[in-house]
């Protein structure tokens, strides 16, 4: 759906979760689209992706750019498959996002004993931790891909020839993006 010219908003499916769908936006810049977030890492949510940039003439090779607001899964989960289909799009994270990726998906068994003593330390039962540890983090939904570029907040991006702020937001000549 074109939200404001050259501005789309994809909805795309969060399966079996009650929030249904999560929002990708796609801002069109003079050489390159830039996305913001991906979706869930499912053939159903990547089917739809790619429907739904194929419903406005795209294809993932049109994307320049992919700024992740953060880490968790349907945000993020689609990042690494897309960049294997589209392997000259860039993906941007925050600092913070980025320090996440290892320990939320590749050093995962660490996490979870981390989070599993936590919850012992506050109280629980061991079993019940573990128990919610697991059913927290269980559904490693992502295929991992780390950024090509950190961002620190105030940077200057260039998706195409265009000129954006992101800070928060991204500012675009007669438009405002809350991010």
């Amino acid at each position: 759906m074109e939200i404001y010219p050259g501005i789309y908003k994809l909805q795309v499916p969060i399966p079996n979760n009650p929030l249904g769908t999560v929002n990708c936006y796609l801002i069109e810049g003079q050489s390159g689209w830039f996305m913001v977030d991906t979706g869930w890492f499912t053939l159903e949510t990547f089917n739809s992706l790619q429907a739904g940039l194929k419903e406005i003439g795209l294809s993932f090779n049109d994307i320049s750019t992919i700024v992740i607001t953060h880490v968790h899964p349907d945000h993020f989960g689609l990042a690494g498959r897309i960049k294997q289909v589209s392997p000259r799009t860039q993906l941007l994270t925050h600092q913070w996002e980025s320090t996440l990726i290892e320990s939320l998906y590749i050093k995962f068994a660490e996490l979870k004993d981390k989070m599993s003593a936590f919850w012992h330390a506050m109280g629980c039962r061991k079993q019940t931790s573990q128990h919610w540890t697991q059913l927290r983090y269980q559904s490693r939904v992502c295929q991992c891909y780390f950024p090509d570029r950190v961002l620190y907040g105030g940077e200057i991006l260039k998706p195409g020839h265009m000129t954006s702020k992101l800070s928060g937001r991204l500012d675009i000549p007669r438009a405002y993006l809350s991010l």
